[in-house]
């Protein structure tokens, strides 16, 4: 049986389930979407981590869906289920089926100041992708996860190579 969007809010405020940039808009009646951390490609997949950090209970299962919008844009994604125990933050990989959309890098400069007043400038490379109107970018909501209660808590929940691993981390 799938969560409600209630239920979610009470398993974030009482567990922690998402931990890290939690957003109460991106609740759905029955799931909450998801949205890009980070992103990588090359010419056929783009390579995303979720600005979200999960921590998910021993008795609950995440379940991943595209956003039918990107379905729309030619992309496909093949998600796993997110096991009971998992932390970390989720690493996506989207198939770019027809290869129109078009991805590029942009730079970003930020100054901060430091201690003794000087200005320090810092550039970041951030991806984003197009087709037509529709931009993937940091921040854009990606895909939903839907999450289902166990009749019972595992007894053996995810302790794999991917625990509290962030995408970067991964490569």
């Amino acid at each position: 049986m799938y969560l409600s969007n209630e239920e979610i809010k009470e398993l974030v405020k009482e567990k922690g389930l998402i931990s890290d940039n939690f957003v109460e808009s991106n609740l759905t009646p029955n799931g909450y979407d998801m949205t890009i951390g980070s992103m990588t490609f090359d010419r056929r997949f783009i390579y995303i981590e979720t600005a979200e950090e999960f921590n998910i209970p021993n008795d609950v299962v995440g379940t991943i869906f595209l956003r039918s919008t990107f379905a729309r844009m030619g992309l496909v994604g093949t998600f796993g289920a997110v096991d009971a125990g998992y932390k970390g933050k989720l690493s996506l990989t989207l198939l770019n089926s027809d290869g129109l959309l078009s991805c590029n890098y942009i730079s970003r400069v930020s100054k901060t100041h430091g201690a003794t007043g000087a200005t320090v400038e810092t550039t970041t490379k951030e991806g984003y992708c197009k087709k037509g109107d529709m931009v993937l970018q940091k921040g854009t909501r990606i895909a939903q996860i839907l999450f289902s209660k166990m009749s019972k808590e595992t007894s053996a929940p995810y302790n794999g190579k991917y625990q509290k691993k962030t995408a970067t981390q991964e490569q």
